[in-house]
């Protein structure tokens, strides 16, 4: 169960084209990521590539997982692809149950 009263969600930039979200990725959280999601796309259109690192995550619901597919839109839509890297368990059992694995690339 996530604690509501401690909940923070970040993302970093730790290189070109790469990124590290570290927190909870909730419903609660994703607004904020959702006003942060230019800096993914403006470092688009200097990188064909962009790698988001997960391995930070305390916990993603639903919600989060939305927002990845949000990013994976809009980056496409720039013509760049993103990449999500080290997600948590729990993100790839809703990610598999939801069909989702072959827009996300999940094994």
């Amino acid at each position: 169960m996530v604690n509501q009263d401690e909940l923070s969600i970040s993302l970093d930039k730790i290189g070109e084209g790469s990124f590290a979200l570290s927190g909870q990725l909730v419903f609660n959280t994703v607004s904020e990521l959702l006003k942060k999601s230019n800096i993914l796309i403006d470092d688009a259109s200097h990188n064909n590539q962009i790698v988001i690192d997960c391995s930070s995550l305390s916990h993603m619901d639903s919600a989060g997982i939305a927002l990845l597919l949000d990013w994976k839109q809009k980056t496409a839509a720039a013509n760049k692809s993103i990449g999500f890297e080290k997600l948590p368990k729990q993100a790839k059992a809703i990610i598999h149950a939801a069909r989702l694995s072959h827009i996300l690339s999940v094994s």
